[in-house]
């Protein structure tokens, strides 16, 4: 990634998408990004997840798309 590209992650459900989007500051460059997803796209079966990179000198790369299954967590113990 490089300053100011833009990250998109894409949620997808059977019936419903989620996308988040991030412009990279420079401060951000060579480091992770984390994206916080709202946990009724996690815990619903049947999800899909990718995302793409608009670079900001023209261009945009995709991710393949991973499929997931989700599952509700289960309960704390004490």
């Amino acid at each position: 990634m490089a300053a100011n590209d833009v990250v998109t992650v894409r949620w997808a459900l059977w019936d419903e998408r989620w996308e988040s989007r991030l412009r990279i500051p420079g401060t951000q460059v060579g480091r992770a990004v984390t994206v916080l997803i709202p946990n009724p796209y996690v815990t619903r079966s049947a999800t899909w997840v990718s995302y793409a990179i608009d670079r900001f000198g023209g261009g945009t790369s995709e991710s393949e798309v991973l499929a997931l299954n989700g599952a509700a967590p289960e309960p704390r113990r004490p």
